[in-house]
C-alpha cells in the first residue's frame, strides 16, 4: 500500500504504520506545493480505508477495483483542479504509440474529472441547462472512450471538450452549496463502506463553507473521513485545522520528478526540476506566469512612477478568462505578503488598514464572479482601477 507515491517517504511511512494498526485519523489535512502527490495520496488513503483484503496497491476486492476504476459509491471528491494538461500530455503519447496501459490512464483521469459533477454534489450549484450541457458533453467523451482505440480526432474532441466543461467553472472556489449537499449525503448515505469526503483546495473556501464544514468535523462519525487539501495550512481557519491531523508534502526533488516522468508519461531523454515545468511549460496559467503578472500588476498600482495609462496599457494584455481568474485569486495574498515584506522602497506606502480593505474589496469581486455570473474581466479592471485612484491619493 501507498507504493504509487513517489518522494514523500517521511508521509507514507506514517501512513503505513497507521494504516497497519487501523489508527488511520478520520480528519487529515494534506498540505504543500502543487505537484507533490496529495491528491494522488488522499484517493490511496481512501482506497486502503475501504479495501476488504490485504490493503497492497494490487489488491482486486470489489472495493478496490472500483476505486482504481473511479466508480467507488462512497468516495466523494469536491475538486475544481484542472486536469487539461495531464490529459493534454497522456493524449500525445497515446497518438504515438496506441499503449493500452496510457489508455487506460486516460479514461481513468476522465472519470477523476467528472466525478465532482455527481448530480447531488452540484444541485443548487449550476443551472438545469448547464447540468443539459455536462450530460451532453459526457455522453460524447463516453461515446469515444468505448472505442476500441482512440484516433487523433478523438482525442482532441475529448480536450476540446474538457476544456468547454471547465469554462462553466467560474472561479476556484467549491461553492457553499456544494459544501452543503456533501455534508446532507455524509448524515443519510448507508452502504457497506466507509465515506470518505475529499475536499480539494480547502485554503480557498469561503467563511460560510468553512463553518459548514467545521460543524460536521465537530460531530465525528467512525465510517466518515475528511480528507482535505491545501497548499497553505495557515490560510485555513484555526479551528478546522485544530480538528484535523496534518501531513506536509514536500516539494519533490528531481530524482522523484523524473521518475514520475519516465513511469507514467514514457519521458526519457530530457529533465525537469518539477512537475509544474513539465506540465505547465505552455500554460499561461503556470505558478511562474502568474507570479511574474501580479509582480507586475503590484509595481503598477502602488508604484507612484506609473500612471493610469500604465494601468490600461496592462489591462488591455490580459484577455484569457483563465488567467484573469488566477490573478483574482492570487493577487490579495501577494499583496499582503509585498507589504508584510516591504522590500521595494519605490512602493506608496500604505496603512495595514489600507491593505487590508483592498485585499477584501479584491475577494469580494472574486465572489462576485462566481455568485453573480459577472465578467472577470470587468471585475478585475475595476477594482484595479479604484485601487490606483486610492494609491494616487496618497502619493
Amino acid at each position: 500500500m501507498f507504493s504509487n507515491i513517489v518522494g514523500q517517504e517521511k508521509i507514507i511511512s506514517i501512513l503505513r504504520k497507521e494504516a497497519a494498526t487501523n489508527s488511520i485519523t478520520n480528519s487529515m489535512i494534506l498540505y504543500g506545493n502543487n505537484y507533490t502527490g496529495k491528491l494522488t495520496t488522499a484517493l490511496e488513503i481512501a482506497r486502503v480505508i475501504n479495501c476488504q483484503s490485504d490493503k497492497s496497491i494490487n489488491c482486486s476486492c470489489p472495493s478496490c477495483i472500483q476505486l482504481k476504476n473511479t466508480e467507488h459509491p462512497s468516495i466523494v471528491l469536491l475538486s475544481r483542479r484542472n486536469h487539461s494538461e495531464e490529459l493534454k500530455q497522456l493524449s500525445n503519447i497515446y497518438v504515438k504509440d496506441k499503449n493500452e496501459e496510457i489508455k487506460h490512464k486516460i479514461n481513468r483521469l476522465i472519470k477523476l474529472i467528472f466525478l465532482p459533477l455527481k448530480d447531488f454534489i452540484i444541485e443548487n450549484v449550476f443551472t438545469e441547462t448547464d447540468k443539459n450541457q455536462f450530460s451532453g458533453i459526457y455522453e460524447a467523451i463516453n461515446e469515444i472512450l468505448e472505442k476500441q482505440a482512440y484516433t487523433s480526432s478523438d482525442l482532441d474532441t475529448i480536450l476540446k471538450k474538457i476544456n468547454t466543461l471547465y469554462g462553466y467553472y467560474k472561479n476556484f472556489n467549491i461553492p457553499v452549496n456544494s459544501i452543503r449537499n456533501v455534508i446532507d449525503w455524509s448524515y443519510i448515505t448507508r452502504n457497506n463502506y466507509k465515506k470518505v469526503i475529499i475536499i480539494d483546495k480547502i485554503d480557498y473556501l469561503e467563511k460560510s463553507s468553512s463553518n459548514i464544514l467545521l460543524k460536521r468535523l465537530e460531530e465525528p462519525s467512525p465510517d466518515l473521513y475528511f480528507i482535505l487539501i491545501a497548499e497553505k495550512l495557515s490560510k485555513i481557519i484555526t479551528t478546522v485545522r485544530s480538528r484535523c491531523r496534518s501531513y506536509y508534502f514536500s516539494d519533490l526533488n528531481e530524482e522523484s520528478v523524473n521518475y514520475i516522468l519516465r513511469k507514467n508519461y514514457m519521458i526519457e531523454n530530457e529533465k525537469y526540476s518539477s512537475l509544474a515545468d513539465f506540465f505547465l511549460m505552455e500554460n499561461a496559467c503556470s505558478t511562474e506566469k502568474i507570479k511574474i503578472l501580479t509582480d507586475k500588476i503590484i509595481n503598477v498600482l502602488f508604484n507612484n512612477n506609473y500612471t493610469f495609462t500604465d494601468l490600461m496599457l496592462l489591462t488591455e494584455t490580459l484577455k484569457e478568462k483563465d488567467v484573469i481568474l488566477a490573478l483574482m485569486q492570487t493577487l490579495p495574498s501577494e499583496i499582503e505578503y509585498t507589504y508584510k515584506k516591504y522590500q521595494n522602497k519605490n512602493l506608496v506606502k500604505l496603512s495595514d488598514d489600507i491593505i487590508g480593505y483592498i485585499t477584501v474589496e479584491l475577494k469580494n469581486r472574486i465572489k462576485r464572479v462566481g455568485v453573480f455570473n459577472c465578467s472577470p474581466k470587468n471585475q478585475f479592471e475595476s477594482i484595479l482601477f479604484s485601487i490606483k485612484e486610492m494609491v494616487m491619493r496618497y502619493v
